[in-house]
């Protein structure tokens, strides 16, 4: 028997069942303090932060048997004790939770970092314009769907706060373009204070490096800037997060130390990490994207015939 945050588990350690594959929906601080789940699970239940519904009881993939309590750990893995079957079922967030959102005839929200040459509004402080080049990436992404869906600046008051958080909107998986040092939204969840909306990691500088911290303060990866691209250089290093915020949204970002970096991370997602996606299972991915030395590929942008690493990787 193990405690955690005043519920007693029934397992130790939890039992798994590859949540949240089959589950949509946000698991964190809810009103009053109190950890809650809520959302849908494919095999009928929805839950709220006050009540569950729709709830089969067994002992399967979707199943509880009396479940007891929910709590959410400091990594944001959800634990939902299931105390007549005497286990804790463990919610995970992976990248691989997006498998089949091509399909969506809507609720996708793709946002761009607004452009110097012509703005549309302001940013928070810290955040900058970019020349135009982090579109390309954005075709990579909208060319995935099933049509034409939101896509928004960063700017733009009427999806995205001043600070910088999408608004609560009809949007189920939002996608952020660009690094926080150009778009206002990934400036947001990668340094607000609100637990339930922090990214996996967040990228930063200490003297001649790129930094990448995790939520718990622990250094992810660190590379020296001297090793990256300076355009048309031959190298960048991206990264690529998959999360779900406090409004039950699931959130993917992708951006790059140097532009061809985020058009490198657009360009993995769609044509490596998709179409095998099962495979990635973790929350986020840092990869270094490098030029073909030699032949066609040797042409100074990301395509087929060039090199991806994963530097680091973690479930969350």
């Amino acid at each position: 028997m193990i405690v955690d945050s005043g519920l007693v588990y029934a397992s130790n350690p939890p039992v798994a069942y590859g949540f949240p594959k089959n589950f949509t929906g946000y698991a964190g601080l809810c009103t009053g303090g109190v950890n809650c789940v809520s959302g849908t699970h494919s095999n009928g239940f929805t839950c709220t932060a006050a009540t569950c519904s729709g709830l089969t009881s067994g002992s399967g993939d979707g199943q509880f048997n009396y479940p007891a309590g929910v709590v959410v750990d400091s990594s944001g893995n959800l634990y939902i004790v299931d105390e007549g079957n005497s286990r804790v079922e463990l919610f995970l967030s992976r990248v691989a939770d997006l498998a089949g959102f091509t399909g969506y005839s809507s609720g996708v929200l793709i946002v761009l970092g607004d452009f110097a040459a012509n703005p549309h509004g302001t940013k928070p402080t810290g955040v900058g314009y970019q020349s135009g080049r982090d579109a390309t990436p954005v075709g990579f992404v909208s060319g995935m769907l099933a049509n034409n869906q939101l896509y928004s600046f960063d700017t733009n008051t009427g999806y995205v706060t001043s600070s910088g958080r999408p608004l609560v909107s009809s949007s189920n998986v939002i996608f952020v373009i660009g690094g926080r040092l150009a778009n206002a939204v990934a400036y947001y969840y990668e340094t607000t204070s609100v637990v339930g909306d922090r990214a996996p990691v967040s990228f930063g500088t200490s003297g001649t490096n790129y930094v990448w911290t995790d939520k718990n303060g622990t250094v992810a990866l660190t590379v020296p800037e001297s090793t990256d691209a300076v355009p048309p250089g031959t190298s960048s290093v991206f990264a690529i997060q998959v999360f779900t915020d406090s409004s039950g949204r699931q959130i993917v970002m992708m951006y790059g130390t140097t532009y061809l970096g985020t058009w490198a991370a657009a360009y993995y997602f769609k044509y490596i990490l998709y179409p095998n996606i099962s495979t990635y299972t973790n929350g986020y991915y840092l990869i270094r994207w490098t030029d073909a030395s030699s032949g066609p590929a040797k042409d100074f942008i990301p395509d087929g015939g060039d090199t991806f690493t994963i530097l680091a990787t973690s479930a969350s």
